[in-house]
């Protein structure tokens, strides 16, 4: 999958942001069983000489990294420990379901 964002007409941002993702999965023991493999990257940017604020940027953890808190990998600030988000990030997963009785 690929998305492109674009900001900046009639607003007070501008920025264009990408992110790409793909994944593989491979049944096992008649299907029930699936190996997966999952990664996606991002990037985005400002235009027009615009800073990308914090709420615009990346945040990994919760849905896109499992095991990790929503915002749970980053840049935090030093003084709140809040997460900071990053204007580049990339993950890749892999994964076993099966099921449970």
């Amino acid at each position: 999958r690929l998305t492109n964002e674009f900001a900046g007409l009639g607003g007070d941002v501008n920025y264009f942001r990408t992110t790409l993702g793909s994944g593989f999965f491979y049944p096992l023991a008649d299907e029930e069983w699936v190996l997966g493999f999952e990664t996606d990257a991002g990037y985005i940017f400002g235009w027009s000489d615009d800073i990308i604020r914090i709420n615009d940027r990346f945040f990994v953890g919760g849905q896109n990294l499992r095991g990790f808190q929503t915002a749970g990998i980053g840049p935090r600030d030093q003084a709140t420990s809040d997460a900071l988000g990053g204007n580049v990030y990339f993950t890749s997963t892999a994964e076993l379901r099966f099921p449970l009785g």
